[in-house]
């Protein structure tokens, strides 16, 4: 069972929000809970709000007055002392009464505890870098969540590196400034960074 509190700031989302619309969107979120294998329970509790929450945003033509965020916590099995959390951003359609999701976002206690695994070792292969570690070792390291190519590249000062997932960026992308760089630091420079040492 999802408890879900209604967070609607404006007379048109207001007026949306029927007990009818809002026991729609729970059995769409509990049936959305229920597919992922990630979460122990479909029990939670959490709020829906517009994601453009004010009156102008409402008019006839607008684009996004049906656009929502749903954030909840999420009960485990056997503990009340953490839950996993769920967060979405979805849109209603009125013609058809349904939702569809845009943006989920999964975090569980071992999805979060997997994440810091991966960042730990980003951490190391920055700590191989910052210790002079061999480029083939770096060439080597994979992203701990594609398992496609990192690259590294160096501001033309090498005082600054930056290293980073090459098929998505969003993955990892980590800026280290360094006092002394590995011997082959001239091989990995780019041209790309703006002053300030950023790219």
């Amino acid at each position: 069972m999802i408890h879900l509190a209604s967070q609607f700031a404006t007379p048109f989302h207001r007026r949306l929000a029927t007990d009818q619309w809002l026991q729609k969107l729970r059995s769409f979120l509990e049936d959305t809970l229920v597919s992922h294998q990630e979460y122990q329970t479909a029990d939670a509790i959490g709020s829906v709000r517009a994601a453009f929450n004010e009156d102008r945003f409402t008019g006839p033509l607008s684009l996004v007055k049906y656009d929502f965020v749903v954030e909840l916590e999420v009960a485990r099995l056997g503990t009340t002392l953490c839950k996993d959390q769920y967060n979405a951003s979805l849109r209603y359609s009125p013609d058809s009464d349904t939702f569809a999701f845009k943006i989920e976002t999964i975090s569980t206690v071992e999805t979060r505890a997997a994440e810091r695994k991966k960042f730990a070792k980003v951490d190391k292969l920055v700590h191989t870098i910052e210790s002079g570690g061999s480029r083939d070792v770096v060439d080597r390291f994979a992203c701990p969540w594609c398992g496609g190519k990192v690259d590294v590249n160096f501001h033309p000062s090498g005082t600054v590196f930056a290293v980073y997932c090459e098929t998505d960026g969003m993955h990892f992308s980590k800026h280290v400034e360094i006092s002394t760089p590995p011997s082959w630091w001239r091989d990995k420079v780019s041209e790309n960074w703006l002053d300030g040492g950023c790219c």
